[in-house]
């Protein structure tokens, strides 16, 4: 493991402080995928660091862990990982989001004078081979189809002893579906072109419940290792001095709009 400890929050900041090493589309492209940050601040970033608790305890566990990020976006987490001692691998649908991770890795090389071992592929999870000590799927579990056909894909990919680590919205939450259902309607799956004009299945914020998670991977010989609900209120700033209060009560988990599901594959 290193001995520096990275995060999130460190890895965002450093890449819009060196926002010239990008070029004019793939700072656009940045902007526009951390477009909360840019609204709300410091006050985005650590709340958002909520999201990592448990994977940051797995990369201090694991020796050099095998890391799988499906949906890895601009490369935050995974270049993170990299940096913390993980060999990763980050697969990405939408070309313009890959080729700014791509941007960021050489830019974090240059920042740390490392060969961080990270390494991004435009592809979709069904295109990965290979075995992994973590599949991370952030914010992205609710985004892929078919569903039946995904749950035996991830299975297939991790290891005995393996964990999947679910970054979700709480789909037990009423205000979240009301809000998805008035966007959405009942069209959860729609077809979505990519840039290079092909067309895939997508999940259209199709959310669901820790429970159901935990049931469908049952199934695959997977076991329950921890479920925390928390983010009661969005992550925007203009909710900075009630949340105060809110965080430190305990409520049901509907009023809770994000979980963070572990899974561990049995032998």
């Amino acid at each position: 493991m290193q001995n520096k400890i990275f995060t999130i929050k460190e890895i965002i900041e450093q890449s819009f402080n060196h926002s010239k090493d990008l070029s004019h589309n793939e700072f656009e492209t940045l902007k526009e995928y951390y477009y909360n940050y840019l609204e709300n601040g410091n006050y985005w970033l650590q709340n958002n660091e909520l999201n990592y608790k448990e994977i940051y305890q797995l990369m201090i566990d694991l020796q050099n862990p095998k890391v799988l990020d499906a949906g890895s976006g601009c490369g935050t987490e995974a270049i993170t990982f990299g940096l913390l001692g993980a060999d990763v691998l980050g697969v990405e649908i939408k070309e313009k989001r890959l080729n700014v991770a791509n941007k960021r890795k050489q830019i974090f090389n240059n920042i740390y004078d490392k060969n961080i071992n990270v390494k991004f592929e435009l592809k979709s999870i069904f295109e990965v081979d290979g075995k992994f000590d973590i599949i991370w799927l952030n914010q992205a579990f609710h985004h892929m189809e078919p569903r039946n056909q995904i749950i035996e894909k991830i299975a297939s990919l991790v290891n005995i002893g393996g964990h999947i680590i679910f970054g979700e919205a709480n789909g037990w939450h009423p205000l979240l579906q009301l809000g998805l259902l008035k966007i959405r309607g009942f069209k959860t799956i729609v077809n979505l072109k990519l840039d290079n004009g092909s067309t895939i299945l997508y999940g259209n914020e199709r959310v669901t419940t820790p429970s159901n998670l935990k049931q469908l991977f049952k199934k695959k010989n997977f076991s329950y290792v921890s479920n925390r609900y928390y983010q009661p209120l969005p992550n925007n700033k203009k909710f900075k001095i009630i949340s105060k209060f809110v965080d430190k009560l305990h409520m049901p988990s509907i009023l809770y709009s994000k979980y963070l599901l572990v899974l561990k594959k049995n032998s």
